[in-house]
C-alpha cells in the first residue's frame, strides 16, 4: 500500500505544476498566449497521461514513463524560458 502512495504523490504535485504553468499562460501577451499556450498545454496533458500510465504499467516499464515525464517537465521549462 505505501508503494501505492508513494506513486500517488506525483500526481497531486503535477497537477499543481499544470495549474501554475496555466496562470503563467494567461499572463502572457494576448497574440503569444494562443501558440506558446497551446503548445504547453499539449506538453503538460502528455506528462499528466504518462503519470497516471505509471501506475498502469509493469515495473520494467515504469523507468520508461518516469524518464518520459522527466523530459517533458525539463521541455515545458526550456521552451518557457526560450520563448518569454
Amino acid at each position: 500500500m505505501s508503494e501505492i502512495k508513494k506513486e500517488l504523490v506525483l500526481i497531486p504535485k503535477s497537477e499543481k505544476y499544470i495549474q501554475y504553468m496555466l496562470v503563467v499562460i494567461m499572463k502572457l501577451p494576448r497574440t503569444e498566449k494562443f501558440n506558446i499556450g497551446n503548445e504547453y498545454k499539449l506538453s503538460m496533458y502528455k506528462m499528466l497521461e504518462n503519470i497516471l500510465m505509471l501506475s498502469k504499467v509493469s515495473d520494467d516499464e515504469k523507468l520508461k514513463y518516469i524518464n518520459k515525464i522527466d523530459a517533458r517537465t525539463k521541455y515545458t521549462k526550456n521552451f518557457f524560458k526560450n520563448n518569454v
